[in-house]
């Protein structure tokens, strides 16, 4: 239904109300159902499943071992470097990452970003000079936790399979 207007043609809005916040749009990791989200929560539950789902944004400037979970906008700085899982909105490599990666949005890797391990992401853009050895999977990234899952239980066992040739 539409807001009821003044003579002139504005939009008047109901008493105690003020101007809408900024929204994101967001996809739940979770059902994939689709929803607006203030720009400036940091937390939030998906209307659909009531799953739990963070938003803070990370500017990774360190070394990090670990998990990184965020559906926010995850920056490696240039002497950062990251081993362990990391899931995310977006991600930006400017330093180094060693890790199985989920990004439910773009992955940006700029001219001095060394990256290992897998990375499963909506869209990538590779910088001229970036060094990539990745397991990369481009494309839809709903439901792609248990996907991800599977393929580190691969590489650990593939890792095991090579150790134990090498040792022999």
């Amino acid at each position: 239904m539409a807001a009821p207007s003044d003579v002139d043609g504005r939009e008047r809005r109901p008493a105690g109300l003020t101007a809408r916040f900024p929204v994101r749009r967001l996809a739940c990791p979770h059902c994939g159902a689709a929803f607006d989200a203030p720009r400036r929560a940091i937390s939030i539950r998906c209307p659909a499943c009531t799953g739990q789902l963070q938003l803070q944004d990370a500017v990774l400037s360190s070394t990090v071992q670990g998990t990184v979970r965020t559906l926010g906008h995850v920056r490696i700085a240039r002497r950062g470097s990251v081993t362990g899982q990391i899931e995310c909105g977006c991600l930006q490599v400017d330093g180094a990452m060693n890790a199985a990666a989920l990004v439910h949005g773009p992955s940006t890797f700029t001219p001095k970003s060394r990256a290992t391990g897998s990375l499963r992401t909506r869209s990538i853009i590779v910088a001229p000079g970036a060094v990539l050895d990745l397991d990369l999977i481009v494309g839809d990234t709903v439901g792609a936790r248990a996907a991800t899952s599977a393929v580190d239980e691969v590489r650990r066992r593939l890792h095991e399979r090579s150790a134990a040739a090498a040792g022999a």
